[in-house]
């Protein structure tokens, strides 16, 4: 294991066994229409960041523009890599940050997320906080841009996909030894990924049964000893 992603931790986190089909089995998924989206609008944003072109004015990413004119500085980085060591482990933390602004007070952190409903899916400040993707982006910001900042601040700016064109900020302020305590936990979990990478058996890796149907359900259940038993089990109650 080499590097992982935001992605990686967050499936491992909620499921061991959904990881290890995934990233060590490398069973992927083909994408789904929201992904193919959420890419169209990502592009959309970088290219008006860029100044390579402006949002179309049928892209839902226009819903966005009037947040990003009124609250980026000049001195922003866009789609700017993430590769932060995890110790001595040769695993490194790989990732890209949409937006990265430098301009103010302190260092900003910003992702563009697509949804279907900002009112039902929107992040709140405090789940935002705990958010492992714009943490490792943060502690890489700090060490990478400001390593005397004792703060940093991280937003989504959501881009609804249904019903109503509008978009929304989600912000919160985090302080240097939230960040420094939230990389440390990721790590563990880095480094728990790596001690079972090699794991041949599904047996061998936990599975947490809970999460059979996030998300409209597991896309390797029917690979799942542990999903098959529990769907065994719900037939016969």
């Amino acid at each position: 294991m080499k590097h992982v992603s935001a992605t990686q931790v967050k499936m491992f986190d909620r499921c061991n066994r959904k990881w290890w089909w995934r990233y060590v089995q490398k069973m992927a998924q083909p994408p789904t229409p929201a992904m193919t989206l959420g890419t169209a609008v990502h592009l959309h944003v970088e290219e008006f960041l860029t100044g390579v072109a402006e949002i179309p004015e049928d892209s839902l990413a226009k819903a966005a523009e009037p947040i990003l004119e009124k609250t980026l500085s000049d001195d922003i980085l866009v789609e700017h890599k993430i590769s932060m060591p995890v110790d001595n482990t040769g695993i490194k933390f790989i990732g890209q940050a949409d937006i990265i602004d430098l301009g103010g007070d302190i260092p900003r952190v910003i992702d563009i997320k697509t949804t279907s409903s900002i009112s039902r899916w929107a992040a709140k400040p405090r789940t935002l906080s705990r958010d492992v993707q714009m943490n490792v982006y943060a502690h890489a910001v700090l060490v990478e841009f400001a390593p005397e900042a004792k703060e940093i601040e991280v937003s989504h700016v959501y881009v609804q996909t249904r019903g109503a064109t509008k978009s929304k900020k989600v912000r919160v302020l985090l302080s240097r030894d939230h960040v420094e305590s939230m990389w440390g936990t990721i790590k563990d979990s880095v480094y728990r990924m790596g001690e079972i990478y090699d794991e041949q058996y599904q047996n061998s890796i936990p599975a947490n049964v809970r999460a059979c149907n996030d998300f409209g359900g597991c896309p390797y259940a029917n690979h799942c000893i542990a999903a098959k038993t529990k769907k065994k089990e719900a037939v016969n109650v």
